[in-house]
C-alpha cells in the first residue's frame, strides 16, 4: 500500500498540470471548481498517505518488538537449560566432610546470583505491549521464579546440614574428651582414689554409666540426622 502510495504521487502531479492547461479554456467559475475538486483530491491524498506512513511506522515498531522477544525468549531458555544443567550436575551424593557441603553452597548460591539478575533484566528490558503479554515470556518468568524458590530452598537445606555437621563435630570431641577423662590416667584420681566408700565409688560409676549412655544417645540421633 505504501509503495501504491508513493507511485500515486507522481500522478497527482501530472493532473495539477493538465489541471493548468484545462483551466486556460474554462470561464471563472468553472476554474474555481476545476481548483476546488483538485485541492479536495490533493488533501485526501495526503491524509492517506500520512495515516498510512502512522501505520508502516506503528508495524514496524512491533516488528522490532517482536524481534527483540524472539532473542530474548532464546537467550533466556539457554540460560535455564544450562542452570539446569548446573544443578543436576550439583545433585550429587554428599560426603560427611563440611569443605565439600561449602562448596556445594557456594556453587548454589554463586547460581541463585545469575538467575536472580536473569529475572531482573527480564523485567526491565523494554517491549511493546503485546510482547510483554506473550505466554511464552510469562512462562520463562515463571520457571526463573521456579528456578529462584528451588535453589534458595536447596540452600536452605545446605546450611542447616552446615550446622548440623558442626554441632555432631561438637559433639563427638565432647565425647573424646570425656572418654578421655575416664579412661586415661586421670580416671583413677577422679573417682576411684584411696580414701573414698564403697557407697561413693558405686556412685561415681552409676554416674558415670548415665553420662556414658546420654552421650551414646546424643551421638546416635545426630548422626542419624547428619
Amino acid at each position: 500500500m505504501q509503495e501504491e502510495v508513493t507511485q500515486t504521487k507522481p500522478n497527482l502531479g501530472s493532473l495539477e498540470a493538465t489541471c493548468l492547461v484545462i483551466s486556460r479554456h474554462l470561464n471563472d467559475y468553472d476554474k474555481q471548481s476545476l481548483r476546488d475538486a483538485q485541492n479536495a483530491l490533493t488533501q485526501k491524498y495526503e491524509k492517506l498517505s500520512a495515516k498510512l506512513l502512522d501505520k508502516v511506522r506503528e508495524l514496524e515498531v512491533k516488528l522490532r518488538g517482536f524481534d527483540d522477544l524472539t532473542r530474548l525468549l532464546d537467550e533466556n531458555k539457554r540460560f535455564i537449560t544450562k542452570v539446569r544443567s548446573d544443578l543436576a550436575a550439583l545433585s550429587r551424593p554428599i560426603g560427611s566432610s563440611t569443605d565439600e557441603v561449602k562448596a556445594l553452597l557456594e556453587a548454589h548460591e554463586l547460581l541463585l546470583k545469575d538467575v536472580r539478575e536473569f529475572r531482573v533484566k527480564l523485567d526491565l528490558v523494554t517491549l511493546p505491549a503485546e510482547c510483554r503479554s506473550h505466554p511464552d515470556l510469562l512462562e520463562v518468568a515463571r520457571e526463573e521464579d521456579d528456578l529462584v524458590a528451588s535453589i534458595e530452598a536447596q540452600i536452605t537445606k545446605l546450611r542447616h546440614l552446615i550446622l548440623l555437621q558442626q554441632q555432631y563435630l561438637t559433639l563427638l570431641n565432647e565425647v573424646k574428651g570425656f572418654l578421655a577423662i575416664y579412661s586415661g590416667p586421670e580416671e583413677g584420681k577422679w573417682s576411684f582414689g584411696g580414701g573414698r566408700s564403697v557407697t561413693e565409688k558405686i556412685k561415681d560409676c552409676d554416674d558415670m554409666m548415665q553420662r556414658v549412655q546420654d552421650c551414646e544417645a546424643k551421638l546416635a540421633d545426630r548422626k542419624s540426622v547428619v
